[in-house]
């Protein structure tokens, strides 16, 4: 079906400063033909269903380049902002919600802001309902219509605090006790089931309107094996993506660079 979205203005893309007024889109099936005159596109194709009477502003649908796909705030969910470390803390023991939840949630909120385009980075993307989690959350945006980005991540050392064996033997035994399951990891193991995961998405899901990225999601908290692993990946598959959070403070940077170099510096980038 052909259909005309008419705008008082038209903005037709971020690079072109050019407004268009009294303009119109011409959408043919999932297609942008044409961008012009109203009047003249209007008599063009007189059956075509038109949304908009000439009083809106019309742009390109906006992306979310980051979200971590929780639809609801942690501070919805009653956990403060503080300090990073404190706060992961905290994320840990927040109530989960079930993907279909959050995902429609999250969908219904972008649409009616104007996004259209959302990119979905899981945090700790791990455990035996990982790949169930990841299908219902992908399911769910696309029967909601929105474009998808999606990248799994995990971090596979470092979970607590950088350099965490060293700051686990300063603690008390209470303490310790309880922050050794964040420190022990079997990194190994979570990097194998990492990339199992990854080719399971990307093997089911990626397509033109639907992207499976890849995501270490901090660079100081994967090993360097896990990063050269992601890198190969990437170049196997055409130079997939790679989303990861950069470090902050300073020496945490200057850790990251002297071990991983240029990889650290990786983000979400690119054109569809």
């Amino acid at each position: 079906m052909e259909l005309l979205l008419r705008g008082k203005y038209v903005l037709t893309s971020a690079t072109d400063s050019r407004v268009l007024a009294d303009a119109a889109v011409r959408v043919s099936g999932d297609t942008v033909a044409e961008v012009g005159d109203w009047s003249a596109l209007r008599q063009a194709d007189p059956d075509a269903r038109v949304v908009g009477n000439g009083k809106q502003l019309l742009l390109p649908g906006l992306v979310d380049a980051h979200s971590h796909g929780r639809a609801i705030s942690p501070i919805q969910k009653g956990v403060l902002n503080d300090y990073l470390e404190n706060n992961l803390l905290d994320w840990a023991i927040m109530p989960p919600f079930e993907p279909e939840l959050t995902a429609a949630l999250g969908v219904v909120r972008h649409v009616r802001g104007g996004c259209t385009t959302l990119h979905h980075m899981g945090f700790d993307t791990e455990g035996p309902r990982a790949l169930d989690l990841c299908e219902r959350a992908i399911r769910t945006y696309l029967d909601g219509g929105i474009r998808l980005a999606f990248s799994p991540g995990v971090r596979n050392v470092d979970k607590l605090v950088l350099d965490s064996h060293a700051f686990l033997a300063t603690l008390p035994p209470d303490l310790r006790a309880f922050a050794e399951p964040l420190v022990n990891l079997d990194s190994t193991g979570m990097e194998r089931d990492y990339f199992d995961l990854f080719d399971h998405l990307y093997r089911n899901f990626n397509s033109k309107d639907t992207r499976i990225l890849l995501s270490p999601s901090w660079a100081q908290a994967v090993t360097e094996s896990f990063l050269d692993r992601t890198r190969e990946k990437s170049d196997q598959l055409g130079k997939v993506r790679i989303h990861m959070h950069c470090v902050q403070a300073p020496i945490q940077k200057a850790v990251s660079h002297r071990k991983y170099g240029r990889m650290a510096c990786a983000c979400l980038s690119g054109r569809w």
